[in-house]
């Protein structure tokens, strides 16, 4: 298959993790692997609300060429020097994105003279086997996230989580305030995991970022007390979501 079906395409600051307020080009893919009750894109898979079918289907051509145009459109002041890949599930589409990415930083580079950095977010349940030269951010779906009635192994991927850590991605796992436990709970599973896998462990938590659950700047405010406290109590860094406190659950933003 040559197509991709593209939810979003636009030009913002990301929002959260390590690279919190770089200016970014986000291509917002359609389609996932759970069904998160928090999710605040489920127009990307969920037929049952608005937007669900307002979305492009292009080629790997036509997807990388829309890309260069909106990255480099007139009137902008600079390039956005950053690829952020979401979904969704965007390595539902790897093959295509393949493709597409060597396509779009090849002309980034030539018209702006530096080499784009691109990010991946991933819920980690597909393994990456197509992508390359790509960092990953993964955002670990627990029982918070509504997928407790999907057996562990359908949810956390360990098969995935080491080749994620291979890989030095990010994890930002996101915390619920009714279920604070879990996070300590995935903590040390994944460090578990990283240690059977020759792994250092202050690296691996120097790359884990709490998260808050919050689709709103009120709810922000408050959950964002809470994961600093976890963070201190687990020795991890913690992240906000920029755009929820500027925009709230806006679309393309």
């Amino acid at each position: 298959m040559n197509t991709v079906e593209v939810s979003d395409l636009y030009v913002a600051h990301q929002g959260e993790g390590a690279n919190l307020g770089r200016y970014s080009l986000f291509l917002r893919l359609r389609r996932c692997v759970l069904a998160c009750d928090w999710c605040d894109t489920k127009y990307t898979w969920d037929k049952n609300v608005p937007w669900y079918t307002e979305y492009q289907t292009l080629t790997v051509e036509e997807l990388a060429s829309e890309m260069v145009r909106v990255a480099l459109q007139p009137g902008k002041s600079r390039c956005p020097l950053c690829l952020v890949v979401t979904g969704g599930e965007p390595l539902i589409w790897q093959r295509q994105l393949a493709k597409v990415i060597p396509r779009y930083k090849e002309v980034i580079l030539r018209e702006t003279g530096i080499l784009p950095a691109v990010e991946v977010e991933t819920s980690g349940m597909i393994r990456p086997l197509w992508l390359s030269q790509c960092s990953f951010n993964v955002s670990p779906k627990l029982r918070s996230s509504g997928n407790a009635r999907i057996p562990l192994g359908k949810r956390i991927n360990e098969e995935a989580t080491v080749d994620f850590l291979n890989l030095l991605a990010v994890f930002k796992p996101v915390v619920s305030r009714e279920h604070t436990q879990e996070i300590g709970e995935y903590i040390r599973w994944l460090l578990g995991v990283a240690r059977a896998h020759g792994h250092s462990e202050n690296l691996v938590r120097s790359r884990i970022y709490l998260m808050p659950e919050a689709i709103s700047e009120r709810e922000l405010v408050v959950a964002q007390r809470e994961v600093i406290a976890l963070a201190n109590a687990y020795g991890v860094n913690c992240t906000t979501r920029m755009h929820v406190l500027a925009f709230g659950n806006m679309r393309g933003i």
